[in-house]
């Protein structure tokens, strides 16, 4: 698991207001994340997690939890879900692990009468 301000967005329209963002920088940022075989975990909440919070506002999904496929395999339900920023510009980020617990059936037991 990989999480915090990677200060680049994956997709143009995880940016709202100011200067589009070039498809050079989306592409750069993508290679990377498919060359590290990482992905975005499954999130909920406001995931815009960045305001400038100007007359002008920009919202941009800068912080982000990244994972590999091994770890999912582990943490099949594992989630992200983005909170109300509060005072910050950046919005905090909690991380649920959901592990998958194996289960079978229960291993013999002798008992001496």
């Amino acid at each position: 698991m990989v999480r915090g301000d990677f200060n680049e967005v994956r997709f143009s329209s995880e940016k709202v207001g100011g200067q589009p963002v070039h498809a050079r920088r989306l592409r750069k940022f993508n290679s990377c994340l498919e060359s590290s075989s990482l992905q975005d975990l499954k999130a909920y909440g406001h995931t815009l997690s960045w305001s400038n919070r100007q007359d002008q506002r920009i919202w941009c999904r800068l912080d982000r939890v990244l994972v590999n496929a091994p770890f999912l395999n582990v943490y099949p339900h594992s989630s992200v879900n983005y909170l109300a920023p509060g005072i910050s510009d950046h919005s905090p980020l909690k991380v649920t692990l959901d592990p998958i617990i194996p289960t079978g059936p229960r291993p013999f037991k002798y008992f001496e009468m």
